[in-house]
């Protein structure tokens, strides 16, 4: 059972929940950058959390279905089509042999999740599909590629994703080098608002609109990366370090992004404005924690039948006559 990649859009690759284990070899663990998006589409789907799905951002990609299966999708809004019929995000869908699914430009948000019934069954490297451009392993879509996949199970069709609104406030920890930047450089990370560059990617985010300097230079003992970590090369301009990161780093880090809101930071677009906030790690602790009983516990997922903003037959119907 394969989907026929008929165009990969902007920056499209097979993730799971990372490849961990191998940090010390040098080894970034990749993994989704939204890995809420990632869970709840697998949750959705009822499939194991770590299943594979297909991370797309900013431009989603069209594909056609060459067998029966269920999928869904979670994160940014990027118009997701079937055979031309605009569909919800965030509820499972029934697809057939020759379904075309299709996905525009983002209209809110930065990375869309596809997922499907069973996972993607691309090549598993060190215990993980995820694809590491950068070190070889897999490689974004492409037209032409074809992704296997197989139908373990049928999920429950009558249930889906709760909208939740998310501020544009991201919270952060104090960094391993806080001390290095005194109280005037510590409040422009604090009071003005910023911009992701469009020079970024899964390796770090550049922070655009700010110079942050440091009173005891920029070169520190090179030590282990952290997810979420802010740092602050020479030139001032900070770089929250992402999924592909490296693995021990050499540059001053003023601060680190909870781990609660990197779903929030991954998906705003280059140039959409956000602020940070300074917590105590005990607080960014709590964050994870009730995360991650929502997550365990579906919380963020309802019974379709009490939302009524979602007609679940007329879809299905509307599927079927243009079939």
């Amino acid at each position: 059972m394969t989907i026929i990649v008929n165009d990969g859009g902007l920056y499209s690759t097979i993730q799971d929940l990372g490849r961990y284990g191998y940090f010390e070899q040098g080894i970034p663990t990749s993994g989704a950058l939204d890995f809420k998006s990632h869970i709840l589409v697998n949750t959705i789907l009822r499939n194991d959390p770590n299943c594979a799905t297909l991370e797309m951002t900013y431009i989603g990609g069209k594909f056609t279905m060459k067998s029966s299966n269920y999928i869904s999708v979670v994160g940014a809004d990027m118009g997701f089509s079937i055979n031309g019929i605009d569909m919800p995000i965030g509820k499972v869908i029934k697809c057939t042999t020759g379904d075309e699914i299709s996905f525009g430009k983002a209209k809110e948000g930065m990375r869309a999740y596809l997922g499907i019934a069973g996972g993607f069954q691309t090549p598993s490297f060190l215990n993980s599909r995820s694809t590491h451009e950068k070190i070889g392993v897999g490689k974004p879509l492409k037209s032409g590629d074809e992704i296997y996949s197989e139908c373990t199970h049928k999920p429950k069709e009558n249930i889906h994703l709760k909208h939740i609104e998310e501020d544009k406030i991201i919270r952060i920890i104090k960094g391993e080098q806080f001390d290095y930047f005194n109280q005037d450089e510590i409040e422009k990370l604090l009071i003005q608002s910023f911009k992701i560059s469009t020079e970024s990617d899964r390796m770090g985010f550049r922070l655009e609109d700010i110079s942050i300097k440091s009173e005891k230079g920029y070169d520190i003992l090179s030590e282990p990366t952290i997810l979420g970590s802010i740092q602050v090369p020479a030139n001032g301009k900070p770089i929250v370090l992402m999924n592909e990161r490296q693995t021990v780093g050499g540059y001053p880090k003023i601060g680190t992004v909870i781990k609660a809101d990197i779903p929030k930071l991954v998906q705003l677009q280059p140039g959409e404005p956000f602020t940070f906030l300074l917590i105590e790690l005990e607080e960014a602790q709590h964050h994870y924690k009730t995360l991650m009983h929502q997550l365990k516990n579906d919380e963020l997922i309802e019974n379709v039948k009490l939302a009524k903003h979602i007609d679940t037959d007329r879809i299905n119907r509307h599927l079927e006559k243009n079939r």
